[in-house]
């Protein structure tokens, strides 16, 4: 919305300034032009400086002189657009996504079916260093079941992860960067030993298979199973979700 500054001189002449004339990414001086006024009689326009705010100023010295100002401005607040992404490495990493801590003389297993529900981490590499951030899935339609123990187990599939280069462009310009996000399991599957948590939430069941199926309550979230700190030195997180195709056993 446009506005206009009227001030009254000492002679009594009505004079405004109109801030909309003229707008530049630096400060300029809108010059003024003689206009009649029935209220007021002559009215003279009155030199007035405006200059744009800070942001717009920051965003045009960053994008370049090849973008407008709305155009920079824009740019500097919704970030860059990945336009392309090259693959220049791979590895492959097990990842836990699940584990089991039988009591007494209990065994206990898990049945594994792959689904868009398994997630894997993803890690990035803007500045120097990586920084873990999102997920994906890498479903290869297979499955695998464990075979029934009485060791406290974590249980892990193999994931081939990929190193990406991606070029993002904005009206500045374009600039690269990296990412490791999971390509495709790959069918390993292992188990090594785990630590047994501090329970809060205990109850008894006879002899037997217990089993889960139901899809609500909170999935399987495991911050660093995706092991990649030997890597990039940090780990990235797993999470499989409760499903009737993929129960908790």
């Amino acid at each position: 919305m446009a506005t206009a500054r009227a001030i009254t001189t000492h002679q009594g002449d009505r004079r405004w300034a109109d801030p909309m004339k003229s707008v530049g990414t630096n400060a300029r001086t809108m010059a003024a032009s003689a206009e009649t006024n029935d209220a007021y009689g002559p009215v003279k326009m009155e030199p007035l400086q405006l200059d744009a705010t800070a942001a717009t100023r920051k965003a045009a010295a960053d994008a370049g002189p090849n973008c407008s100002v709305g155009a920079r401005a824009a740019s500097a607040e919704e970030g860059p657009v990945e336009v392309m992404g090259d693959l220049v490495d791979k590895s492959k990493r097990w990842v836990t996504i699940g584990s089991s801590f039988p009591v007494g003389g209990d065994t206990a297993f898990l049945d594994f079916t792959s689904t868009a529900s398994t997630k894997y981490g993803i890690a990035t590499n803007i500045s120097g260093d990586w920084k873990a951030g999102g997920s994906k899935s890498a479903t290869a339609g297979w499955g695998f079941t464990w075979a029934e123990s009485k060791a406290n187990r974590a249980y892990r599939t193999q994931v081939e992860y990929g190193k990406f280069r991606y070029t993002a462009g904005g009206c500045g310009g374009t600039r690269t960067y990296h990412k490791w996000e999971p390509r495709k399991e790959t069918g390993g599957a292992s188990s090594v030993e785990a630590k047994v948590p501090n329970w809060t939430n205990c109850a008894p069941v006879p002899a037997g298979k217990w089993h889960r199926t139901r899809q609500d309550g909170k999935d399987y979230h495991l911050g660093g199973g995706a092991k990649l700190k030997g890597l990039i030195g940090i780990d990235l997180s797993s999470e499989r979700a409760y499903a009737s195709v993929q129960p908790t056993t």
